[in-house]
């Protein structure tokens, strides 16, 4: 029996008048760095998952950050019922954003 292998879910999140495609250089280096099956694990040991948030986007942004951030939300627990799917543990949860104000 072994322990099940925990994650780190990173979202990375866009704000005003951005797109996910802004984030897609972050998310491909933190990936090639961190995500990895044989990257450096954390030190709770788990690893790195990433989640760049897809719903707020354009002019989809002007609603306020606290539709926006509903919106990501709900993405959020999305991903981590995913993530409970694959791996029950999520045990660090870090949001990350550029222009959120």
């Amino acid at each position: 029996d072994h322990a099940p292998e925990c994650v780190h879910l990173l979202v990375l999140i866009h704000g005003m008048w951005g797109n996910p495609r802004h984030l897609a250089e972050l998310r491909r280096i933190m990936e090639e760095r961190r995500g990895q099956p044989e990257s450096e694990r954390g030190p709770g040991g788990e690893r790195l998952r990433l989640l760049v948030a897809e719903t707020n986007r354009d002019d989809g942004t002007y609603d306020g950050i606290d539709w926006g951030g509903e919106r990501v939300a709900e993405e959020v627990r999305c991903a981590r019922w995913c993530c409970v799917v694959l791996s029950p543990c999520v045990q660090v949860l870090t949001e990350s954003g550029c222009g959120v104000g």
